[in-house]
């Protein structure tokens, strides 16, 4: 947003981990949520759907998207629209596919896409509450996430239902 002004100013800045190089524009286009490939190739982001992270049951134009940008070939393709949105993406481990937020089913829940066959899975099943504010492990087997005031961990390769985490103060 530094360097943008007005509607759709965000964007998905390149930086050198060790501050030896200056920030880099990925590319001149409003983006949010971006994911680097586990090959360095390509780029997950969402468009849209800005201010409706609680925002349940809208649908229509300004719903999030999912976008895939090839950073060799420098082409978009948008990979996941629906008037429920689409948020949240996070690679799978292996490249082949990701994990996003959806809300097909009603409340927003996670779900699976395959970039090989466009398949698609749900992961979660809450009904009254959506899941919000996902996040992956490096390997890629655990994703953690808030449900109403809870976190819960899902590894998404088990046919398991997400577990609560307990959390405790003293």
């Amino acid at each position: 947003i530094r360097d943008h002004g007005g509607l759709d100013s965000e964007r998905l800045v390149q930086v050198d981990v060790r501050g030896k190089a200056p920030d880099k524009l990925l590319f001149d286009a409003y983006a949010r949520q971006g994911t680097i490939s586990p090959d360095g190739k390509k780029v997950l982001f969402v468009r849209e759907g800005k201010n409706l992270l609680y925002r349940k049951g809208y649908r229509g134009p300004k719903a999030s998207q999912v976008w895939l940008y090839d950073i060799a070939a420098k082409k978009f393709e948008s990979i996941l629209r629906e008037d429920t949105g689409a948020r949240t993406p996070m690679w799978r481990s292996d490249g082949s596919g990701f994990y996003y937020v959806g809300a097909k089913s009603g409340s927003f829940n996670l779900w699976e896409k395959s970039l090989v066959n466009g398949e698609e899975k749900q992961l979660t099943f809450f009904e009254d509450d959506s899941v919000i504010l996902p996040r992956i492990s490096r390997n890629g087997r655990t994703i953690v996430f808030r449900y109403q005031f809870d976190f819960y961990r899902l590894h998404p390769a088990s046919e398991e239902p997400p577990q609560k985490i307990d959390l405790w103060c003293e």
